[in-house]
Parts: C-alpha cells; structure tokens; sequence
C-alpha cells in the first residue's frame, strides 16, 4: 500500500540536504509533492522543479499550502498519506532514519496518525513554544480523550481520511489544520491515535547549514529565540489561531463525503450477581462510568437477556431492538472454544472452518447489515456477552492480528469496528481495565 509525501517548504538554506536526502525519501514513498508559498525565489522553485520523480506547486498564497499538499496526495490515488513540513522532516530523515521509517510503516495502520514530540525532542525547543503549545495539546488531547502532541508538523492518513478532509477542511487556515483535521476526523469517526517520536526535535538551527545542527547548537538557538519578547507574542498568536480552528472544527456541521467511515461499537454487558440476570449495583457505575465516554449512537442493539439491556441503559442510551441472535452461541460452538479463549482462541478456531466459523460469520453478516444501513459518520452500540462479542469481531474482519488484540473482553469491554461503506476496514479493542472477567 503506497505512502505519499507531501510537504510544505519554504527553503532556508536546506535545499542541498534535500537534494543528498532525496533518494531516502523517494525509497519510502510513492510519490513525493512539494507545495511552495508564492514568496518563494524563483531560483529555489526551479532547484525544486529540476528533483527526479518531484512534483511541485506553487501556491497563491502561503495559507492554502498545508491544504493544497494534501489535495495533491489524495488525487494521487496513494492509499496513505504522510503530511510533514520539510525543514522538520530533512532533520529526522538525516538524524535518525530507521525511527522515521517505522513512523511511516504507521501511517499504513491508522485513519489519522498524529505524530508528535517525546520529552527529550521537546527540551530542545524554546521554552516559548514549549509553554504556548502545551495550552493547545492539553485542550484538545481532553477532548479527543488522548494524550497527542499536535503542534509537530507531520500526521498521517487513511486515503478515506484525507478524501473527508479535503471535503471539509477550511483550505485557507494554515496553522489552524495542527487541530482542526484531527478534530474533524475524530468527530467524523475515524481512528485517530497518537505516536511520539524523538526524531521531530527542533529544525530551526538547520537553517543554511550542510548538516543538522548538534544539540549544543540547538541549545544556543533556543536560548537566543527565548531572548526576543515577540517571539513569545508570536507564539502567543499563534496559539490562538491553532486553538481557535480546533473548537470551530469541533462545533461546525459535517459533509458527508465518500471517505466518512461507519463504526459499530462491540460491548460485553456489565457485572451482575449471578445467578441473577441483572447488574450489581457496581455494574451499573461502572457501565455510567464507561459510557460517558461513549456515542452518540443513531441505532443501539442489545441481546434479550436483562444484562445487556440494562448495561446499554446505564451507559445513558435508548435501546432501539433487542435480539435473541445476540444473547446465544451457536450449537457446536462450544465443542471447539471456551467462550473466553480470548481474541487469540477466536481467530485460530475461525481459521479451521467448524461450527465457530459458521458462527462468526453469521455474526458478521448481521453486522455488515447494520453498518450499511447507518447514514455517513454515522455509529451503532451492539451490547451482548463474552464469547459473542469475540465471535463478532473475529468474523467482521478475520484476516487481523487477533493475538495483538489480547485476551476475552471484560466487563463492559469491546471492539470499535470500522465500515467504508462497503466492507469492515479495521478494529480498534476498547478495554476498561481494573476489573476481572
């Protein structure tokens, strides 16, 4: 599956970095774009223009740069895409590739990758940036209920997501897209994760040097930036734009476009006290607790046996149907799993073509139902059992790595499933933690 670059570039002084780190980059990805703002030196586009296998554009205005970039990735036709600005990206290529080329493996399993800074890059930034940037990411990393560095310059996507983006994205609002496409993607229903990496440390002493600058030289550099008063306005400003564009992504309506996922989120039910079939009084706390992080739904979905119910309920939703299909394991099933053999148990019984393979499948047919019938962006709740939940997921998307999804679903634990419209595309497991099976 192809990655394409795209970047935007206004060189200082680094082209000759690109021109020797080229054949790196153009061994990762399947095309490379390079959009340019219109202030940039003729001599510079045409050193640009004159790179193998480059394609360039050269912008109106500097705002539509980061926008344009990804435009030109999508009509690609590329199945991923990897957005960077290139100062930051020359510096992480050069300093530590082999971290740069398994971010980029990344890319290839996530509908949105935000790629950010660990400690040790941050310490090299000014404390400027530092302070203004950590407002941005504490705010948003609450919302979208994750701790993301979003201010790096580089994220990846899903040729779905960046389709989505370039339907709702505003293409003048250069800085402000730090927030506002992951915020979009997120609301919209896309996966979107987070990933630090060392290698996204501070460019601005690269500038017109041969080489990446050492550390001591970045030390220097930050203290001198530190120094300047306006630069802590600056920042000050531009923290503003960034976290404006994030809370009017958040706020603004959607278009559907031909990229807006599906999703269907598996749940187990929560605790009771058996032999009973209704929640604990812990049950239903923690089935309030789990769902305040949950939804909205347009369709919920439980199994017929007053748990289930009762835990979708609690989680604070309407329950639209209740099916019987949900609440039993098919006759034979048994003989060949124990119902908590875990996602690992599921997958390998699938692949023998018994009775859990029948089973799965059926499940998986069923859900494949309820996906297409979801509007865009839209998202159902699937509430049943231990056993069941596994047999679902396993068979809407057999092909996955069920070993790295882990042992059975807990109390009130699932998987988030994701349909193009066509087919389920990837599982995310969603697990509580704190309780036992």
């Amino acid at each position: 599956m192809s990655v394409a670059l795209v970047t935007t570039y206004h060189p200082r002084g680094e082209i000759g970095r690109l021109r020797r780190l080229l054949p790196q980059l153009q061994a990762v990805y399947g095309s490379v774009f390079v959009s340019m703002p219109p202030s940039a030196k003729p001599d510079e586009v045409g050193a640009i223009q004159a790179l193998p296998d480059t394609r360039i554009l050269v912008n109106d205005a500097w705002q539509y740069g980061r926008y344009n970039a990804l435009k030109a990735g999508v009509e690609s036709g590329a199945a991923f895409i990897h957005y960077a600005d290139m100062d930051r990206l020359l510096r992480w290529v050069e300093t530590r590739p082999d971290e740069w080329r398994a971010t980029v493996e990344q890319v290839r399993q996530a509908d949105c990758l935000v790629i950010g800074r660990t400690a040790a890059a941050w310490e090299t930034h000014p404390r400027a940036m530092y302070d203004a940037e950590q407002i941005i990411n504490h705010t948003f990393s609450r919302l979208l209920g994750q701790e993301m560095d979003f201010g790096a310059g580089s994220k990846g996507f899903s040729r779905r997501a960046a389709e989505f983006l370039v339907t709702n994205a505003t293409p003048g609002w250069a800085l402000g897209a730090d927030t506002e496409w992951p915020v979009l993607l997120y609301r919209a229903g896309f996966r979107v994760r987070g990933l630090l990496v060392d290698g996204l440390d501070w460019e601005s002493a690269d500038r017109y040097q041969d080489e990446a600058a050492d550390t001591e030289t970045q030390r220097r550099f930050a203290e001198s930036y530190d120094e300047v008063v306006q630069n802590w306005a600056m920042r000050v400003q531009v923290t503003r734009e960034i976290v404006e564009a994030g809370i009017d992504a958040w706020l603004r309506p959607l278009t559907a476009g031909v990229g807006m996922p599906r999703t269907i989120e598996l749940r187990r039910h929560s605790m009771r006290l058996k032999p009973g079939q209704n929640l604990s009084r812990a049950g239903v706390e923690l089935a309030r607790r789990v769902g305040n992080s949950m939804g909205p739904f347009e369709r919920v979905i439980t199994s017929t046996i007053p748990r289930a119910y009762e835990t979708a309920v609690a989680m604070g939703f309407a329950v639209d149907e209740q099916l019987e299909q949900l609440a039993m394991i098919d006759e034979g099933v048994e003989d060949e799993i124990a119902w908590d053999a875990g996602f690992a148990g599921w997958g390998a019984a699938y692949q023998r073509g018994g009775a859990v393979t029948r089973c799965a499948n059926k499940h998986a047919a069923f859900l494949r139902e309820v996906a297409a019938a979801l509007p865009p962006g839209g998202a159902a709740l699937v509430v049943s059992h231990g056993g069941i939940v596994e047999a679902q997921a396993v068979g809407c998307l057999p092909d996955a790595d069920h070993m790295a999804w882990g042992g059975a679903c807990s109390w009130c634990e699932g998987v988030r499933l994701t349909f193009d419209g066509e087919k389920f595309v990837s599982g995310e497991v969603l697990r509580v933690g704190g309780w036992q099976k």
